[in-house]
């Protein structure tokens, strides 16, 4: 570290220069040292050498730890500042000085360069660092570069600048050094003589434009003027030793590596046997027992050079506290007999250099990644896992409980199959306590509970379907899951047709129209005493032989589901339709027709009088009369219906017409002549019956038929008559007169129906 360069260089110059003094070398002193801590005050102003000066703005002090060990400050200055010191007693031909600084910007000036120091403020003479890192010296301001230096100065380093002008050569010749080797040697005049104020860091101002500003900011620690020239061992020396340790040792007590909450003894030898330790104690030996890794330091006071506190003899140790390792052991959920538990180590150890030292109480592990096993117990119970973590010697145990749980087993009782909407009784049969939870996945089914893990289950399917029931049973995070299946068949439906009325005797068709499959089905029929014949499938033609009501019942099974149905069909009496009435009947004459059957008043009677004229005269009682003129047979029908039964009688019935009764003859006879009758009516002469009056006539047919000649023997008015009777038929009388004249005229008038 800087600060540590710093005190070991300062101490070498006293501790190495006597040896050199043996070979009559002079043990270097500085004429003035500026170690800037809190201030630009010259520490030894033996020789009248005045304080350090500000340019421009004033700078400020920051510590210096980590450069010089104790207390210690540096120097800042901005970018365009300095420091001056005045010529006044500085040496001017022969001298050697040392700084130790760093830059903190880039320069200010287009041509990169940053100026360190100037020796003569006439010509601008003085040391640059150029753009490129390294070490330049220019002898006036002409910009002629008189030698640069080959090693790189990286961006922000700290730099141990060294110069050494011996003026009592020929010719006289400047070296300059960059942390101990020599980079510049160049004959000189008196134009690096500090003729001049003394400037450090100033920046150009002449010149050409091109070379203006080359300032930048920076930090100083401190500057050290010889008023001789130190030759090139001596430089080197002064950089080089304080690159190795000094004659102080810290000797560490078992080792420098100890476990988090170990001691350890620290032992110091060398200096002057006081000594100084960083916690403040001061024997030789001191024991620390610290809680992270510490650096450690003991100093030994030796006089040195301006008083300066980093010039105390110093050695510094650091001890290693190696912090155990944390150890946690983490276990899956859940724990069950059989199962694997992933176990994991979790904690800061290096998995790849640390040992692990596993015991798994009995379990069969394999390990999957890392420190990660899957670990199986074929027991229940309490297995104490423990596991062992050393690192860096050191070592932490860890220790677990994992609980191996019994997993429940989840059987269950449930019959092969099921008819819809009818209950299934499923119960549990496993291992699982109450404490248990169960989950139940009923595939859709309605479930009732009757009692601890047992259920009624009922399903709607109206088609055969196999239903998938599973039980998961956890308890303790172990679970298990068992799944059986359940045939849901459906009722059959046991409808059926058939009318719901009927008459005796009637065939009545009965047909099954429900779900089931007549092939594989059973169906049991009881047609209440009516005759069937089974005509296909599950069809059938059913006669009752008497009336009544009729409970027709159907039991349907199917896969061991089974419907019932129950229908009533009334069976009713056919009314009978008979009715009285005569053979025949005379045209015009009413005939008497009765009906003399079973129907009641409820009936609808449907009468046909075949073109009579019928005359109400009381229930199904009729008068009816025909006109016909020529002798027919008329058919009279009585269609009677109750209850959708009914019957049809028909009867004929003659009409007789009946038959006239005219005649015609002469208008008047003479005493004793024939008078010619002629039957001029309807009636068959043949087959009628004629009932004439000749009112005393002496009457002869003539020609087999109904025409006569009468003769009266005596005069006067003569009343002829006739009635004719045919097919039980009797005509109305036809009355005619004739006069029988005493061979006088007269005149005779027919009037028939008189």
């Amino acid at each position: 570290m800087i600060k540590k360069i710093c005190v070991v260089f300062s101490l070498i110059s006293l501790i190495i220069f006597p040896v050199l003094d043996a070979v009559s070398q002079v043990t270097p002193f500085p004429v003035a040292c500026y170690n800037f801590d809190g201030s630009l005050v010259n520490d030894d102003p033996s020789v009248g050498i005045a304080d350090l000066g500000e340019l421009n703005n004033l700078g400020t002090y920051e510590s210096g730890a980590g450069i010089c060990y104790g207390t210690d400050s540096v120097y800042v200055f901005g970018q365009g500042d300095g420091l001056s010191l005045s010529k006044n007693n500085l040496p001017t031909q022969t001298y050697s000085l040392e700084l130790y600084f760093q830059f903190t910007s880039l320069s200010s000036s287009p041509s990169g360069r940053r100026r360190i120091l100037r020796f003569k403020s006439e010509n601008d003479a003085g040391l640059y660092l150029s753009p490129e890192g390294r070490l330049v010296f220019q002898s006036d301001n002409s910009q002629l570069v008189l030698d640069s230096g080959t090693t790189v100065v990286n961006e922000g380093e700290w730099m141990n600048i060294s110069i050494s002008r011996d003026g009592t050569v020929v010719p006289p010749e400047i070296i300059i050094y960059l942390n101990g080797n020599e980079e510049i040697r160049i004959p000189t005049d008196n134009s690096t003589e500090l003729l001049n104020d003394f400037k450090i860091f100033e920046d150009n101002s002449g010149g050409d434009p091109f070379y203006k500003d080359e300032n930048a900011s920076g930090k100083i620690d401190y500057l050290r003027f010889y008023g001789e020239a130190l030759d090139a061992t001596q430089i080197d020396n002064l950089f080089s030793e304080s690159q190795i340790k000094s004659d102080m040792l810290i000797t560490a007590t078992p080792d420098s590596t100890i476990c988090f909450g170990e001691t350890i003894t620290l032992t110091a030898s060398g200096g002057d046997g006081t000594y100084n330790w960083s916690t403040g104690e001061t024997t030789t030996s001191i024991i620390v027992s610290p809680l992270d890794t510490t650096v450690y330091w003991v100093e030994s006071t030796i006089q040195s050079p301006c008083d300066r506190k980093c010039f105390k003899l110093r050695d510094s140790l650091t001890v290693n506290v190696v912090q155990f390792p944390i150890v946690a052991i983490t276990a899956s959920t859940p724990a069950c007999v059989n199962s694997p538990v992933t176990l994991s180590y979790v904690g800061n150890a290096d998995i790849l250099a640390a040992t692990f030292d596993w015991n798994f109480a009995g379990g069969s592990a394999v390990n999957t990644i890392g420190e990660t096993y899957d670990v199986t117990w074929n027991s229940i119970g309490t297995k104490n896992v423990t596991l062992r973590v050393t690192e860096n010697g050191c070592f932490t145990d860890a220790f677990l409980n994992v609980q191996i749980y019994d997993i429940p087993t989840s059987t269950f009782s449930l019959p092969t199959s099921v008819c819809t909407l009818l209950p299934a009784a499923i119960s549990y049969t496993g291992t699982g306590t109450s404490a248990a939870t169960y989950t139940w996945d009923f595939d859709g089914g309605t479930a009732t509970n009757v009692g601890g893990q047992n259920y009624n289950v009922a399903w709607n399917d109206l088609i055969t379907t196999t239903k998938t029931i599973s039980l998961t049973v956890t308890e303790n995070g172990c679970s298990s899951t068992t799944i059986n299946t359940i045939t849901i068949y459906p009722i059959p439906t046991p409808t059926f047709t058939i009318p719901i009325g009927a008459c005796v005797q009637d065939n009545l068709t009965v047909t099954y129209t429900g779900s089931a499959d007549i092939s594989t089905a059973t169906f049991d029929w009881n047609f209440a005493g009516g005759s069937t014949v089974n005509t296909i499938g599950e069809t059938y033609d059913v006669t009752w032989n008497s009336s009544g009501t009729k409970n027709v019942a159907l039991r349907v099974t199917e896969n061991g589901c089974s419907s019932d149905t129950l229908v009533s069909v009334q069976i009713y009496d056919i009314p009978t339709s008979t009715f009285s009435l005569p053979t025949s009947v005379c045209t015009l004459l009413p005939a008497a027709i009765s009906y003399t059957g079973t129907g009641t008043a409820a009936a609808t009677y449907t009468w046909d009088f075949d073109g009579g004229t019928a005359t109400n005269i009381g229930g199904q009682n009729y008068n009816v009369v025909w006109n016909d003129l020529i002798v027919t047979t008329k058919t009279v029908s009585l269609t009677v219906t109750e209850n959708g039964c009914s019957t049809t009688t028909s009867n004929t019935i003659t009409i007789n017409p009946t038959p006239t009764s005219t005649f015609s003859l002469p208008t008047g006879v003479c005493i004793q002549d024939d008078l010619a009758v002629t039957y001029t009516g309807t009636a068959d002469p043949l087959t009628a019956t004629f009932n004439w009056n000749f009112d005393g006539a002496v009457a002869s047919q003539t020609g087999g038929t109904q025409n006569y000649t009468l003769n009266w023997s005596a005069g006067g008015v003569k009343t002829i008559t006739l009635t004719v009777t045919e097919n039980g038929c009797v005509s109305t009388q036809t009355v005619a007169t004739v006069g029988v004249n005493n061979f006088s005229s007269f005149t005779i008038t027919s009037n028939q129906g008189a």
